[in-house]
C-alpha cells in the first residue's frame, strides 16, 4: 500500500480534490481531424490549379510557388500534430477548490478563482479572462450543449462569489 496516492488525491496527476471537483471533457476526440482534412483538400485543389500555371523562367514564379505551397503543407501538418497531442494528453476544464483548472491544445494552467475576472462558455465562444493580468485564457469545446455550458458557468459564479467584489 505505499504505492498509492494520499486519499482525496488523483492517482493520475496527483491534484487534490474534494467535493467541489467537476470536470468537463469532450464526449469524443476532437473532431479537428476533420478540419484538417478538409484543409489538405483546398491544399491539394489550389496546387492542382496553381500546376498549370507555371511557367519556368527567371522570373521565379516557380520556385516563390513551391515555398507557398510548402509553407502552407507544413502549417497543416502542424495542425494535425497539435491535436494529436491534445487528444493524446486530453483536454478539459474543472472546477477545483483552489482554482479553475484549463488544459487545452496549448497549455495547462490552474486559475485561481481570486483571479477569475470574465468567464464565456457556449458552443462559440469559450475563455477566461485574469484579474491581475488581464490575460485571456481559451477554454477547450468540451461543453456537450448549451446546458451543459450553463452548469459549468454556474459552477464558476459560485466558486467566484466570495472574490466578485474586485477593484480593477
Amino acid at each position: 500500500l505505499t504505492g498509492l496516492t494520499p486519499p482525496s488525491r488523483c492517482p493520475e496527476c496527483g491534484r487534490a480534490f474534494d467535493e467541489h471537483l467537476r470536470v468537463w471533457r469532450p464526449a469524443r476526440a476532437r473532431s479537428a481531424y476533420g478540419e484538417v482534412l478538409w484543409g489538405l483538400v483546398g491544399f491539394v485543389i489550389v496546387a492542382v490549379a496553381i500546376a498549370p500555371r507555371l511557367k519556368f523562367g527567371a522570373d521565379g514564379t516557380v520556385l516563390t510557388t513551391l515555398v507557398v505551397l510548402a509553407i502552407a503543407g507544413g502549417v497543416i501538418l502542424w495542425i494535425l500534430w497539435r491535436t494529436a497531442q491534445s487528444n493524446r494528453r486530453g483536454r478539459c476544464v474543472a472546477i477545483l477548490h483552489d482554482g479553475l483548472f484549463v488544459r487545452n491544445e496549448v497549455l495547462e494552467v490552474t486559475i485561481p478563482w481570486k483571479q477569475v475576472r470574465d468567464v464565456r462558455a457556449s458552443h462559440l465562444c469559450n475563455y477566461v479572462r485574469q484579474w491581475n493580468t488581464s490575460e485571456t485564457v481559451i477554454l477547450p469545446n468540451v461543453f456537450r450543449d448549451d446546458e451543459d455550458a450553463a452548469a459549468f458557468l454556474q459552477a464558476v459564479a459560485e466558486m467566484t462569489a466570495p472574490y466578485t467584489n474586485h477593484e480593477d
